[in-house]
């Protein structure tokens, strides 16, 4: 489910992630739906301020083998 609040707005969803995020988080997006464009407008401004934070990116097979 979407949190309340941050559904439809890029923005949101990034400081939403940005702040709450933790070492070996895993975050699901659903950017494939038409509904779901914000996610996609969301995802590279996701990934910079996770980035600038520090925090590198892998795929869950990787995460889950260290």
């Amino acid at each position: 489910d979407s949190i309340d609040g941050i559904a439809g707005d890029p923005q949101a969803m990034t400081r939403y992630v940005a702040d709450n995020v933790r070492p070996g988080a895993i975050i699901l997006l659903h950017p494939w739906d038409n509904a779901a464009a914000a996610s996609r407008r969301a995802l590279p401004m996701i990934l910079r301020a996770l980035a600038a934070k520090g925090y590198s990116f892998v795929t869950v097979s990787e995460l889950l083998a260290k």
